[in-house]
């Protein structure tokens, strides 16, 4: 008797769905734990771009994970995982550079680690005004530009949602991630390590959900997964 492929099991929607997050929560955990060795920083550029480690990580082990579901079905899908690394780093430094302004105008609303910062950015702050959601929307705008590519059918429609699950998925890490982090206050390695893991499962789901058209064109053509 054959065994049965990993489709058959779980099929191709549960996979999809499964493959986003255990990417993005080890990419993201992975990206995390480099850090370890590295702190503190020191001088605020240094500091400015300590979370491209875990944002690179969460992009690129999302789209690596979706990438062995999708190579055997689109030609050059490799250009997957690029596009949603890139994409991840772009939107979480959009979201930073507008705490950034946030804090220029409200400072005294923020923690004094942003106020530094802000102050810091002062004389740039109009022009990070325009950068921060051109950043924040790069992310979207990449993984749609590649459903396009590979389904030949995303409309509008499909880009305004691909651009709400980023955006409110990336709304939900951040939220999800302070409450977390604040009840798992622990020396505990174990749950340390759950802490950020938990705390992606949610994001991970919407960005299952706002790319699911990739995969709804037949997986037949490919072999066993």
């Amino acid at each position: 008797m054959s065994i049965p492929s990993l489709t058959h099991i779980f099929g191709k929607k549960q996979l999809w769905y499964l493959a986003t997050v255990c990417g993005f929560a080890i990419g993201f955990t992975t990206g995390l734990d480099v850090l370890k060795p590295s702190h503190p920083w020191s001088g605020p550029w240094l500091e400015m771009i300590f979370w491209a480690f875990p944002a690179g990580g969460a992009g690129f082990g999302m789209g690596f994970g979706q990438w062995i579901l999708i190579r055997r079905v689109y030609k050059n899908a490799f250009l997957w995982i690029p596009a949603t690394t890139i994409g991840v780093i772009a939107i979480t430094g959009g979201a930073l550079l507008l705490t950034l302004v946030i804090s220029a105008f409200f400072g005294e609303s923020l923690s004094a680690f942003f106020r530094n910062f802000a102050d810091w950015f002062v004389p740039w702050v109009k022009l990070l005004t325009i950068i921060s959601p051109v950043a924040i929307i790069l992310g979207a705008i990449l993984q749609w530009l590649m459903l396009r590519y590979f389904t030949k059918s995303q409309s509008l429609k499909g880009f305004l949602r691909v651009s709400a699950g980023w955006i409110s998925a990336f709304i939900l890490l951040f939220i999800m991630f302070g409450l977390v982090g604040n009840l798992v206050q622990t020396r505990n390695d174990i749950l340390n390590l759950l802490a950020p893991i938990v705390s992606t499962i949610p994001s991970g789901l919407i960005f299952a959900y706002s790319t699911i058209d990739i995969i709804k064109n037949s997986m037949s053509e490919s072999r066993s997964l």
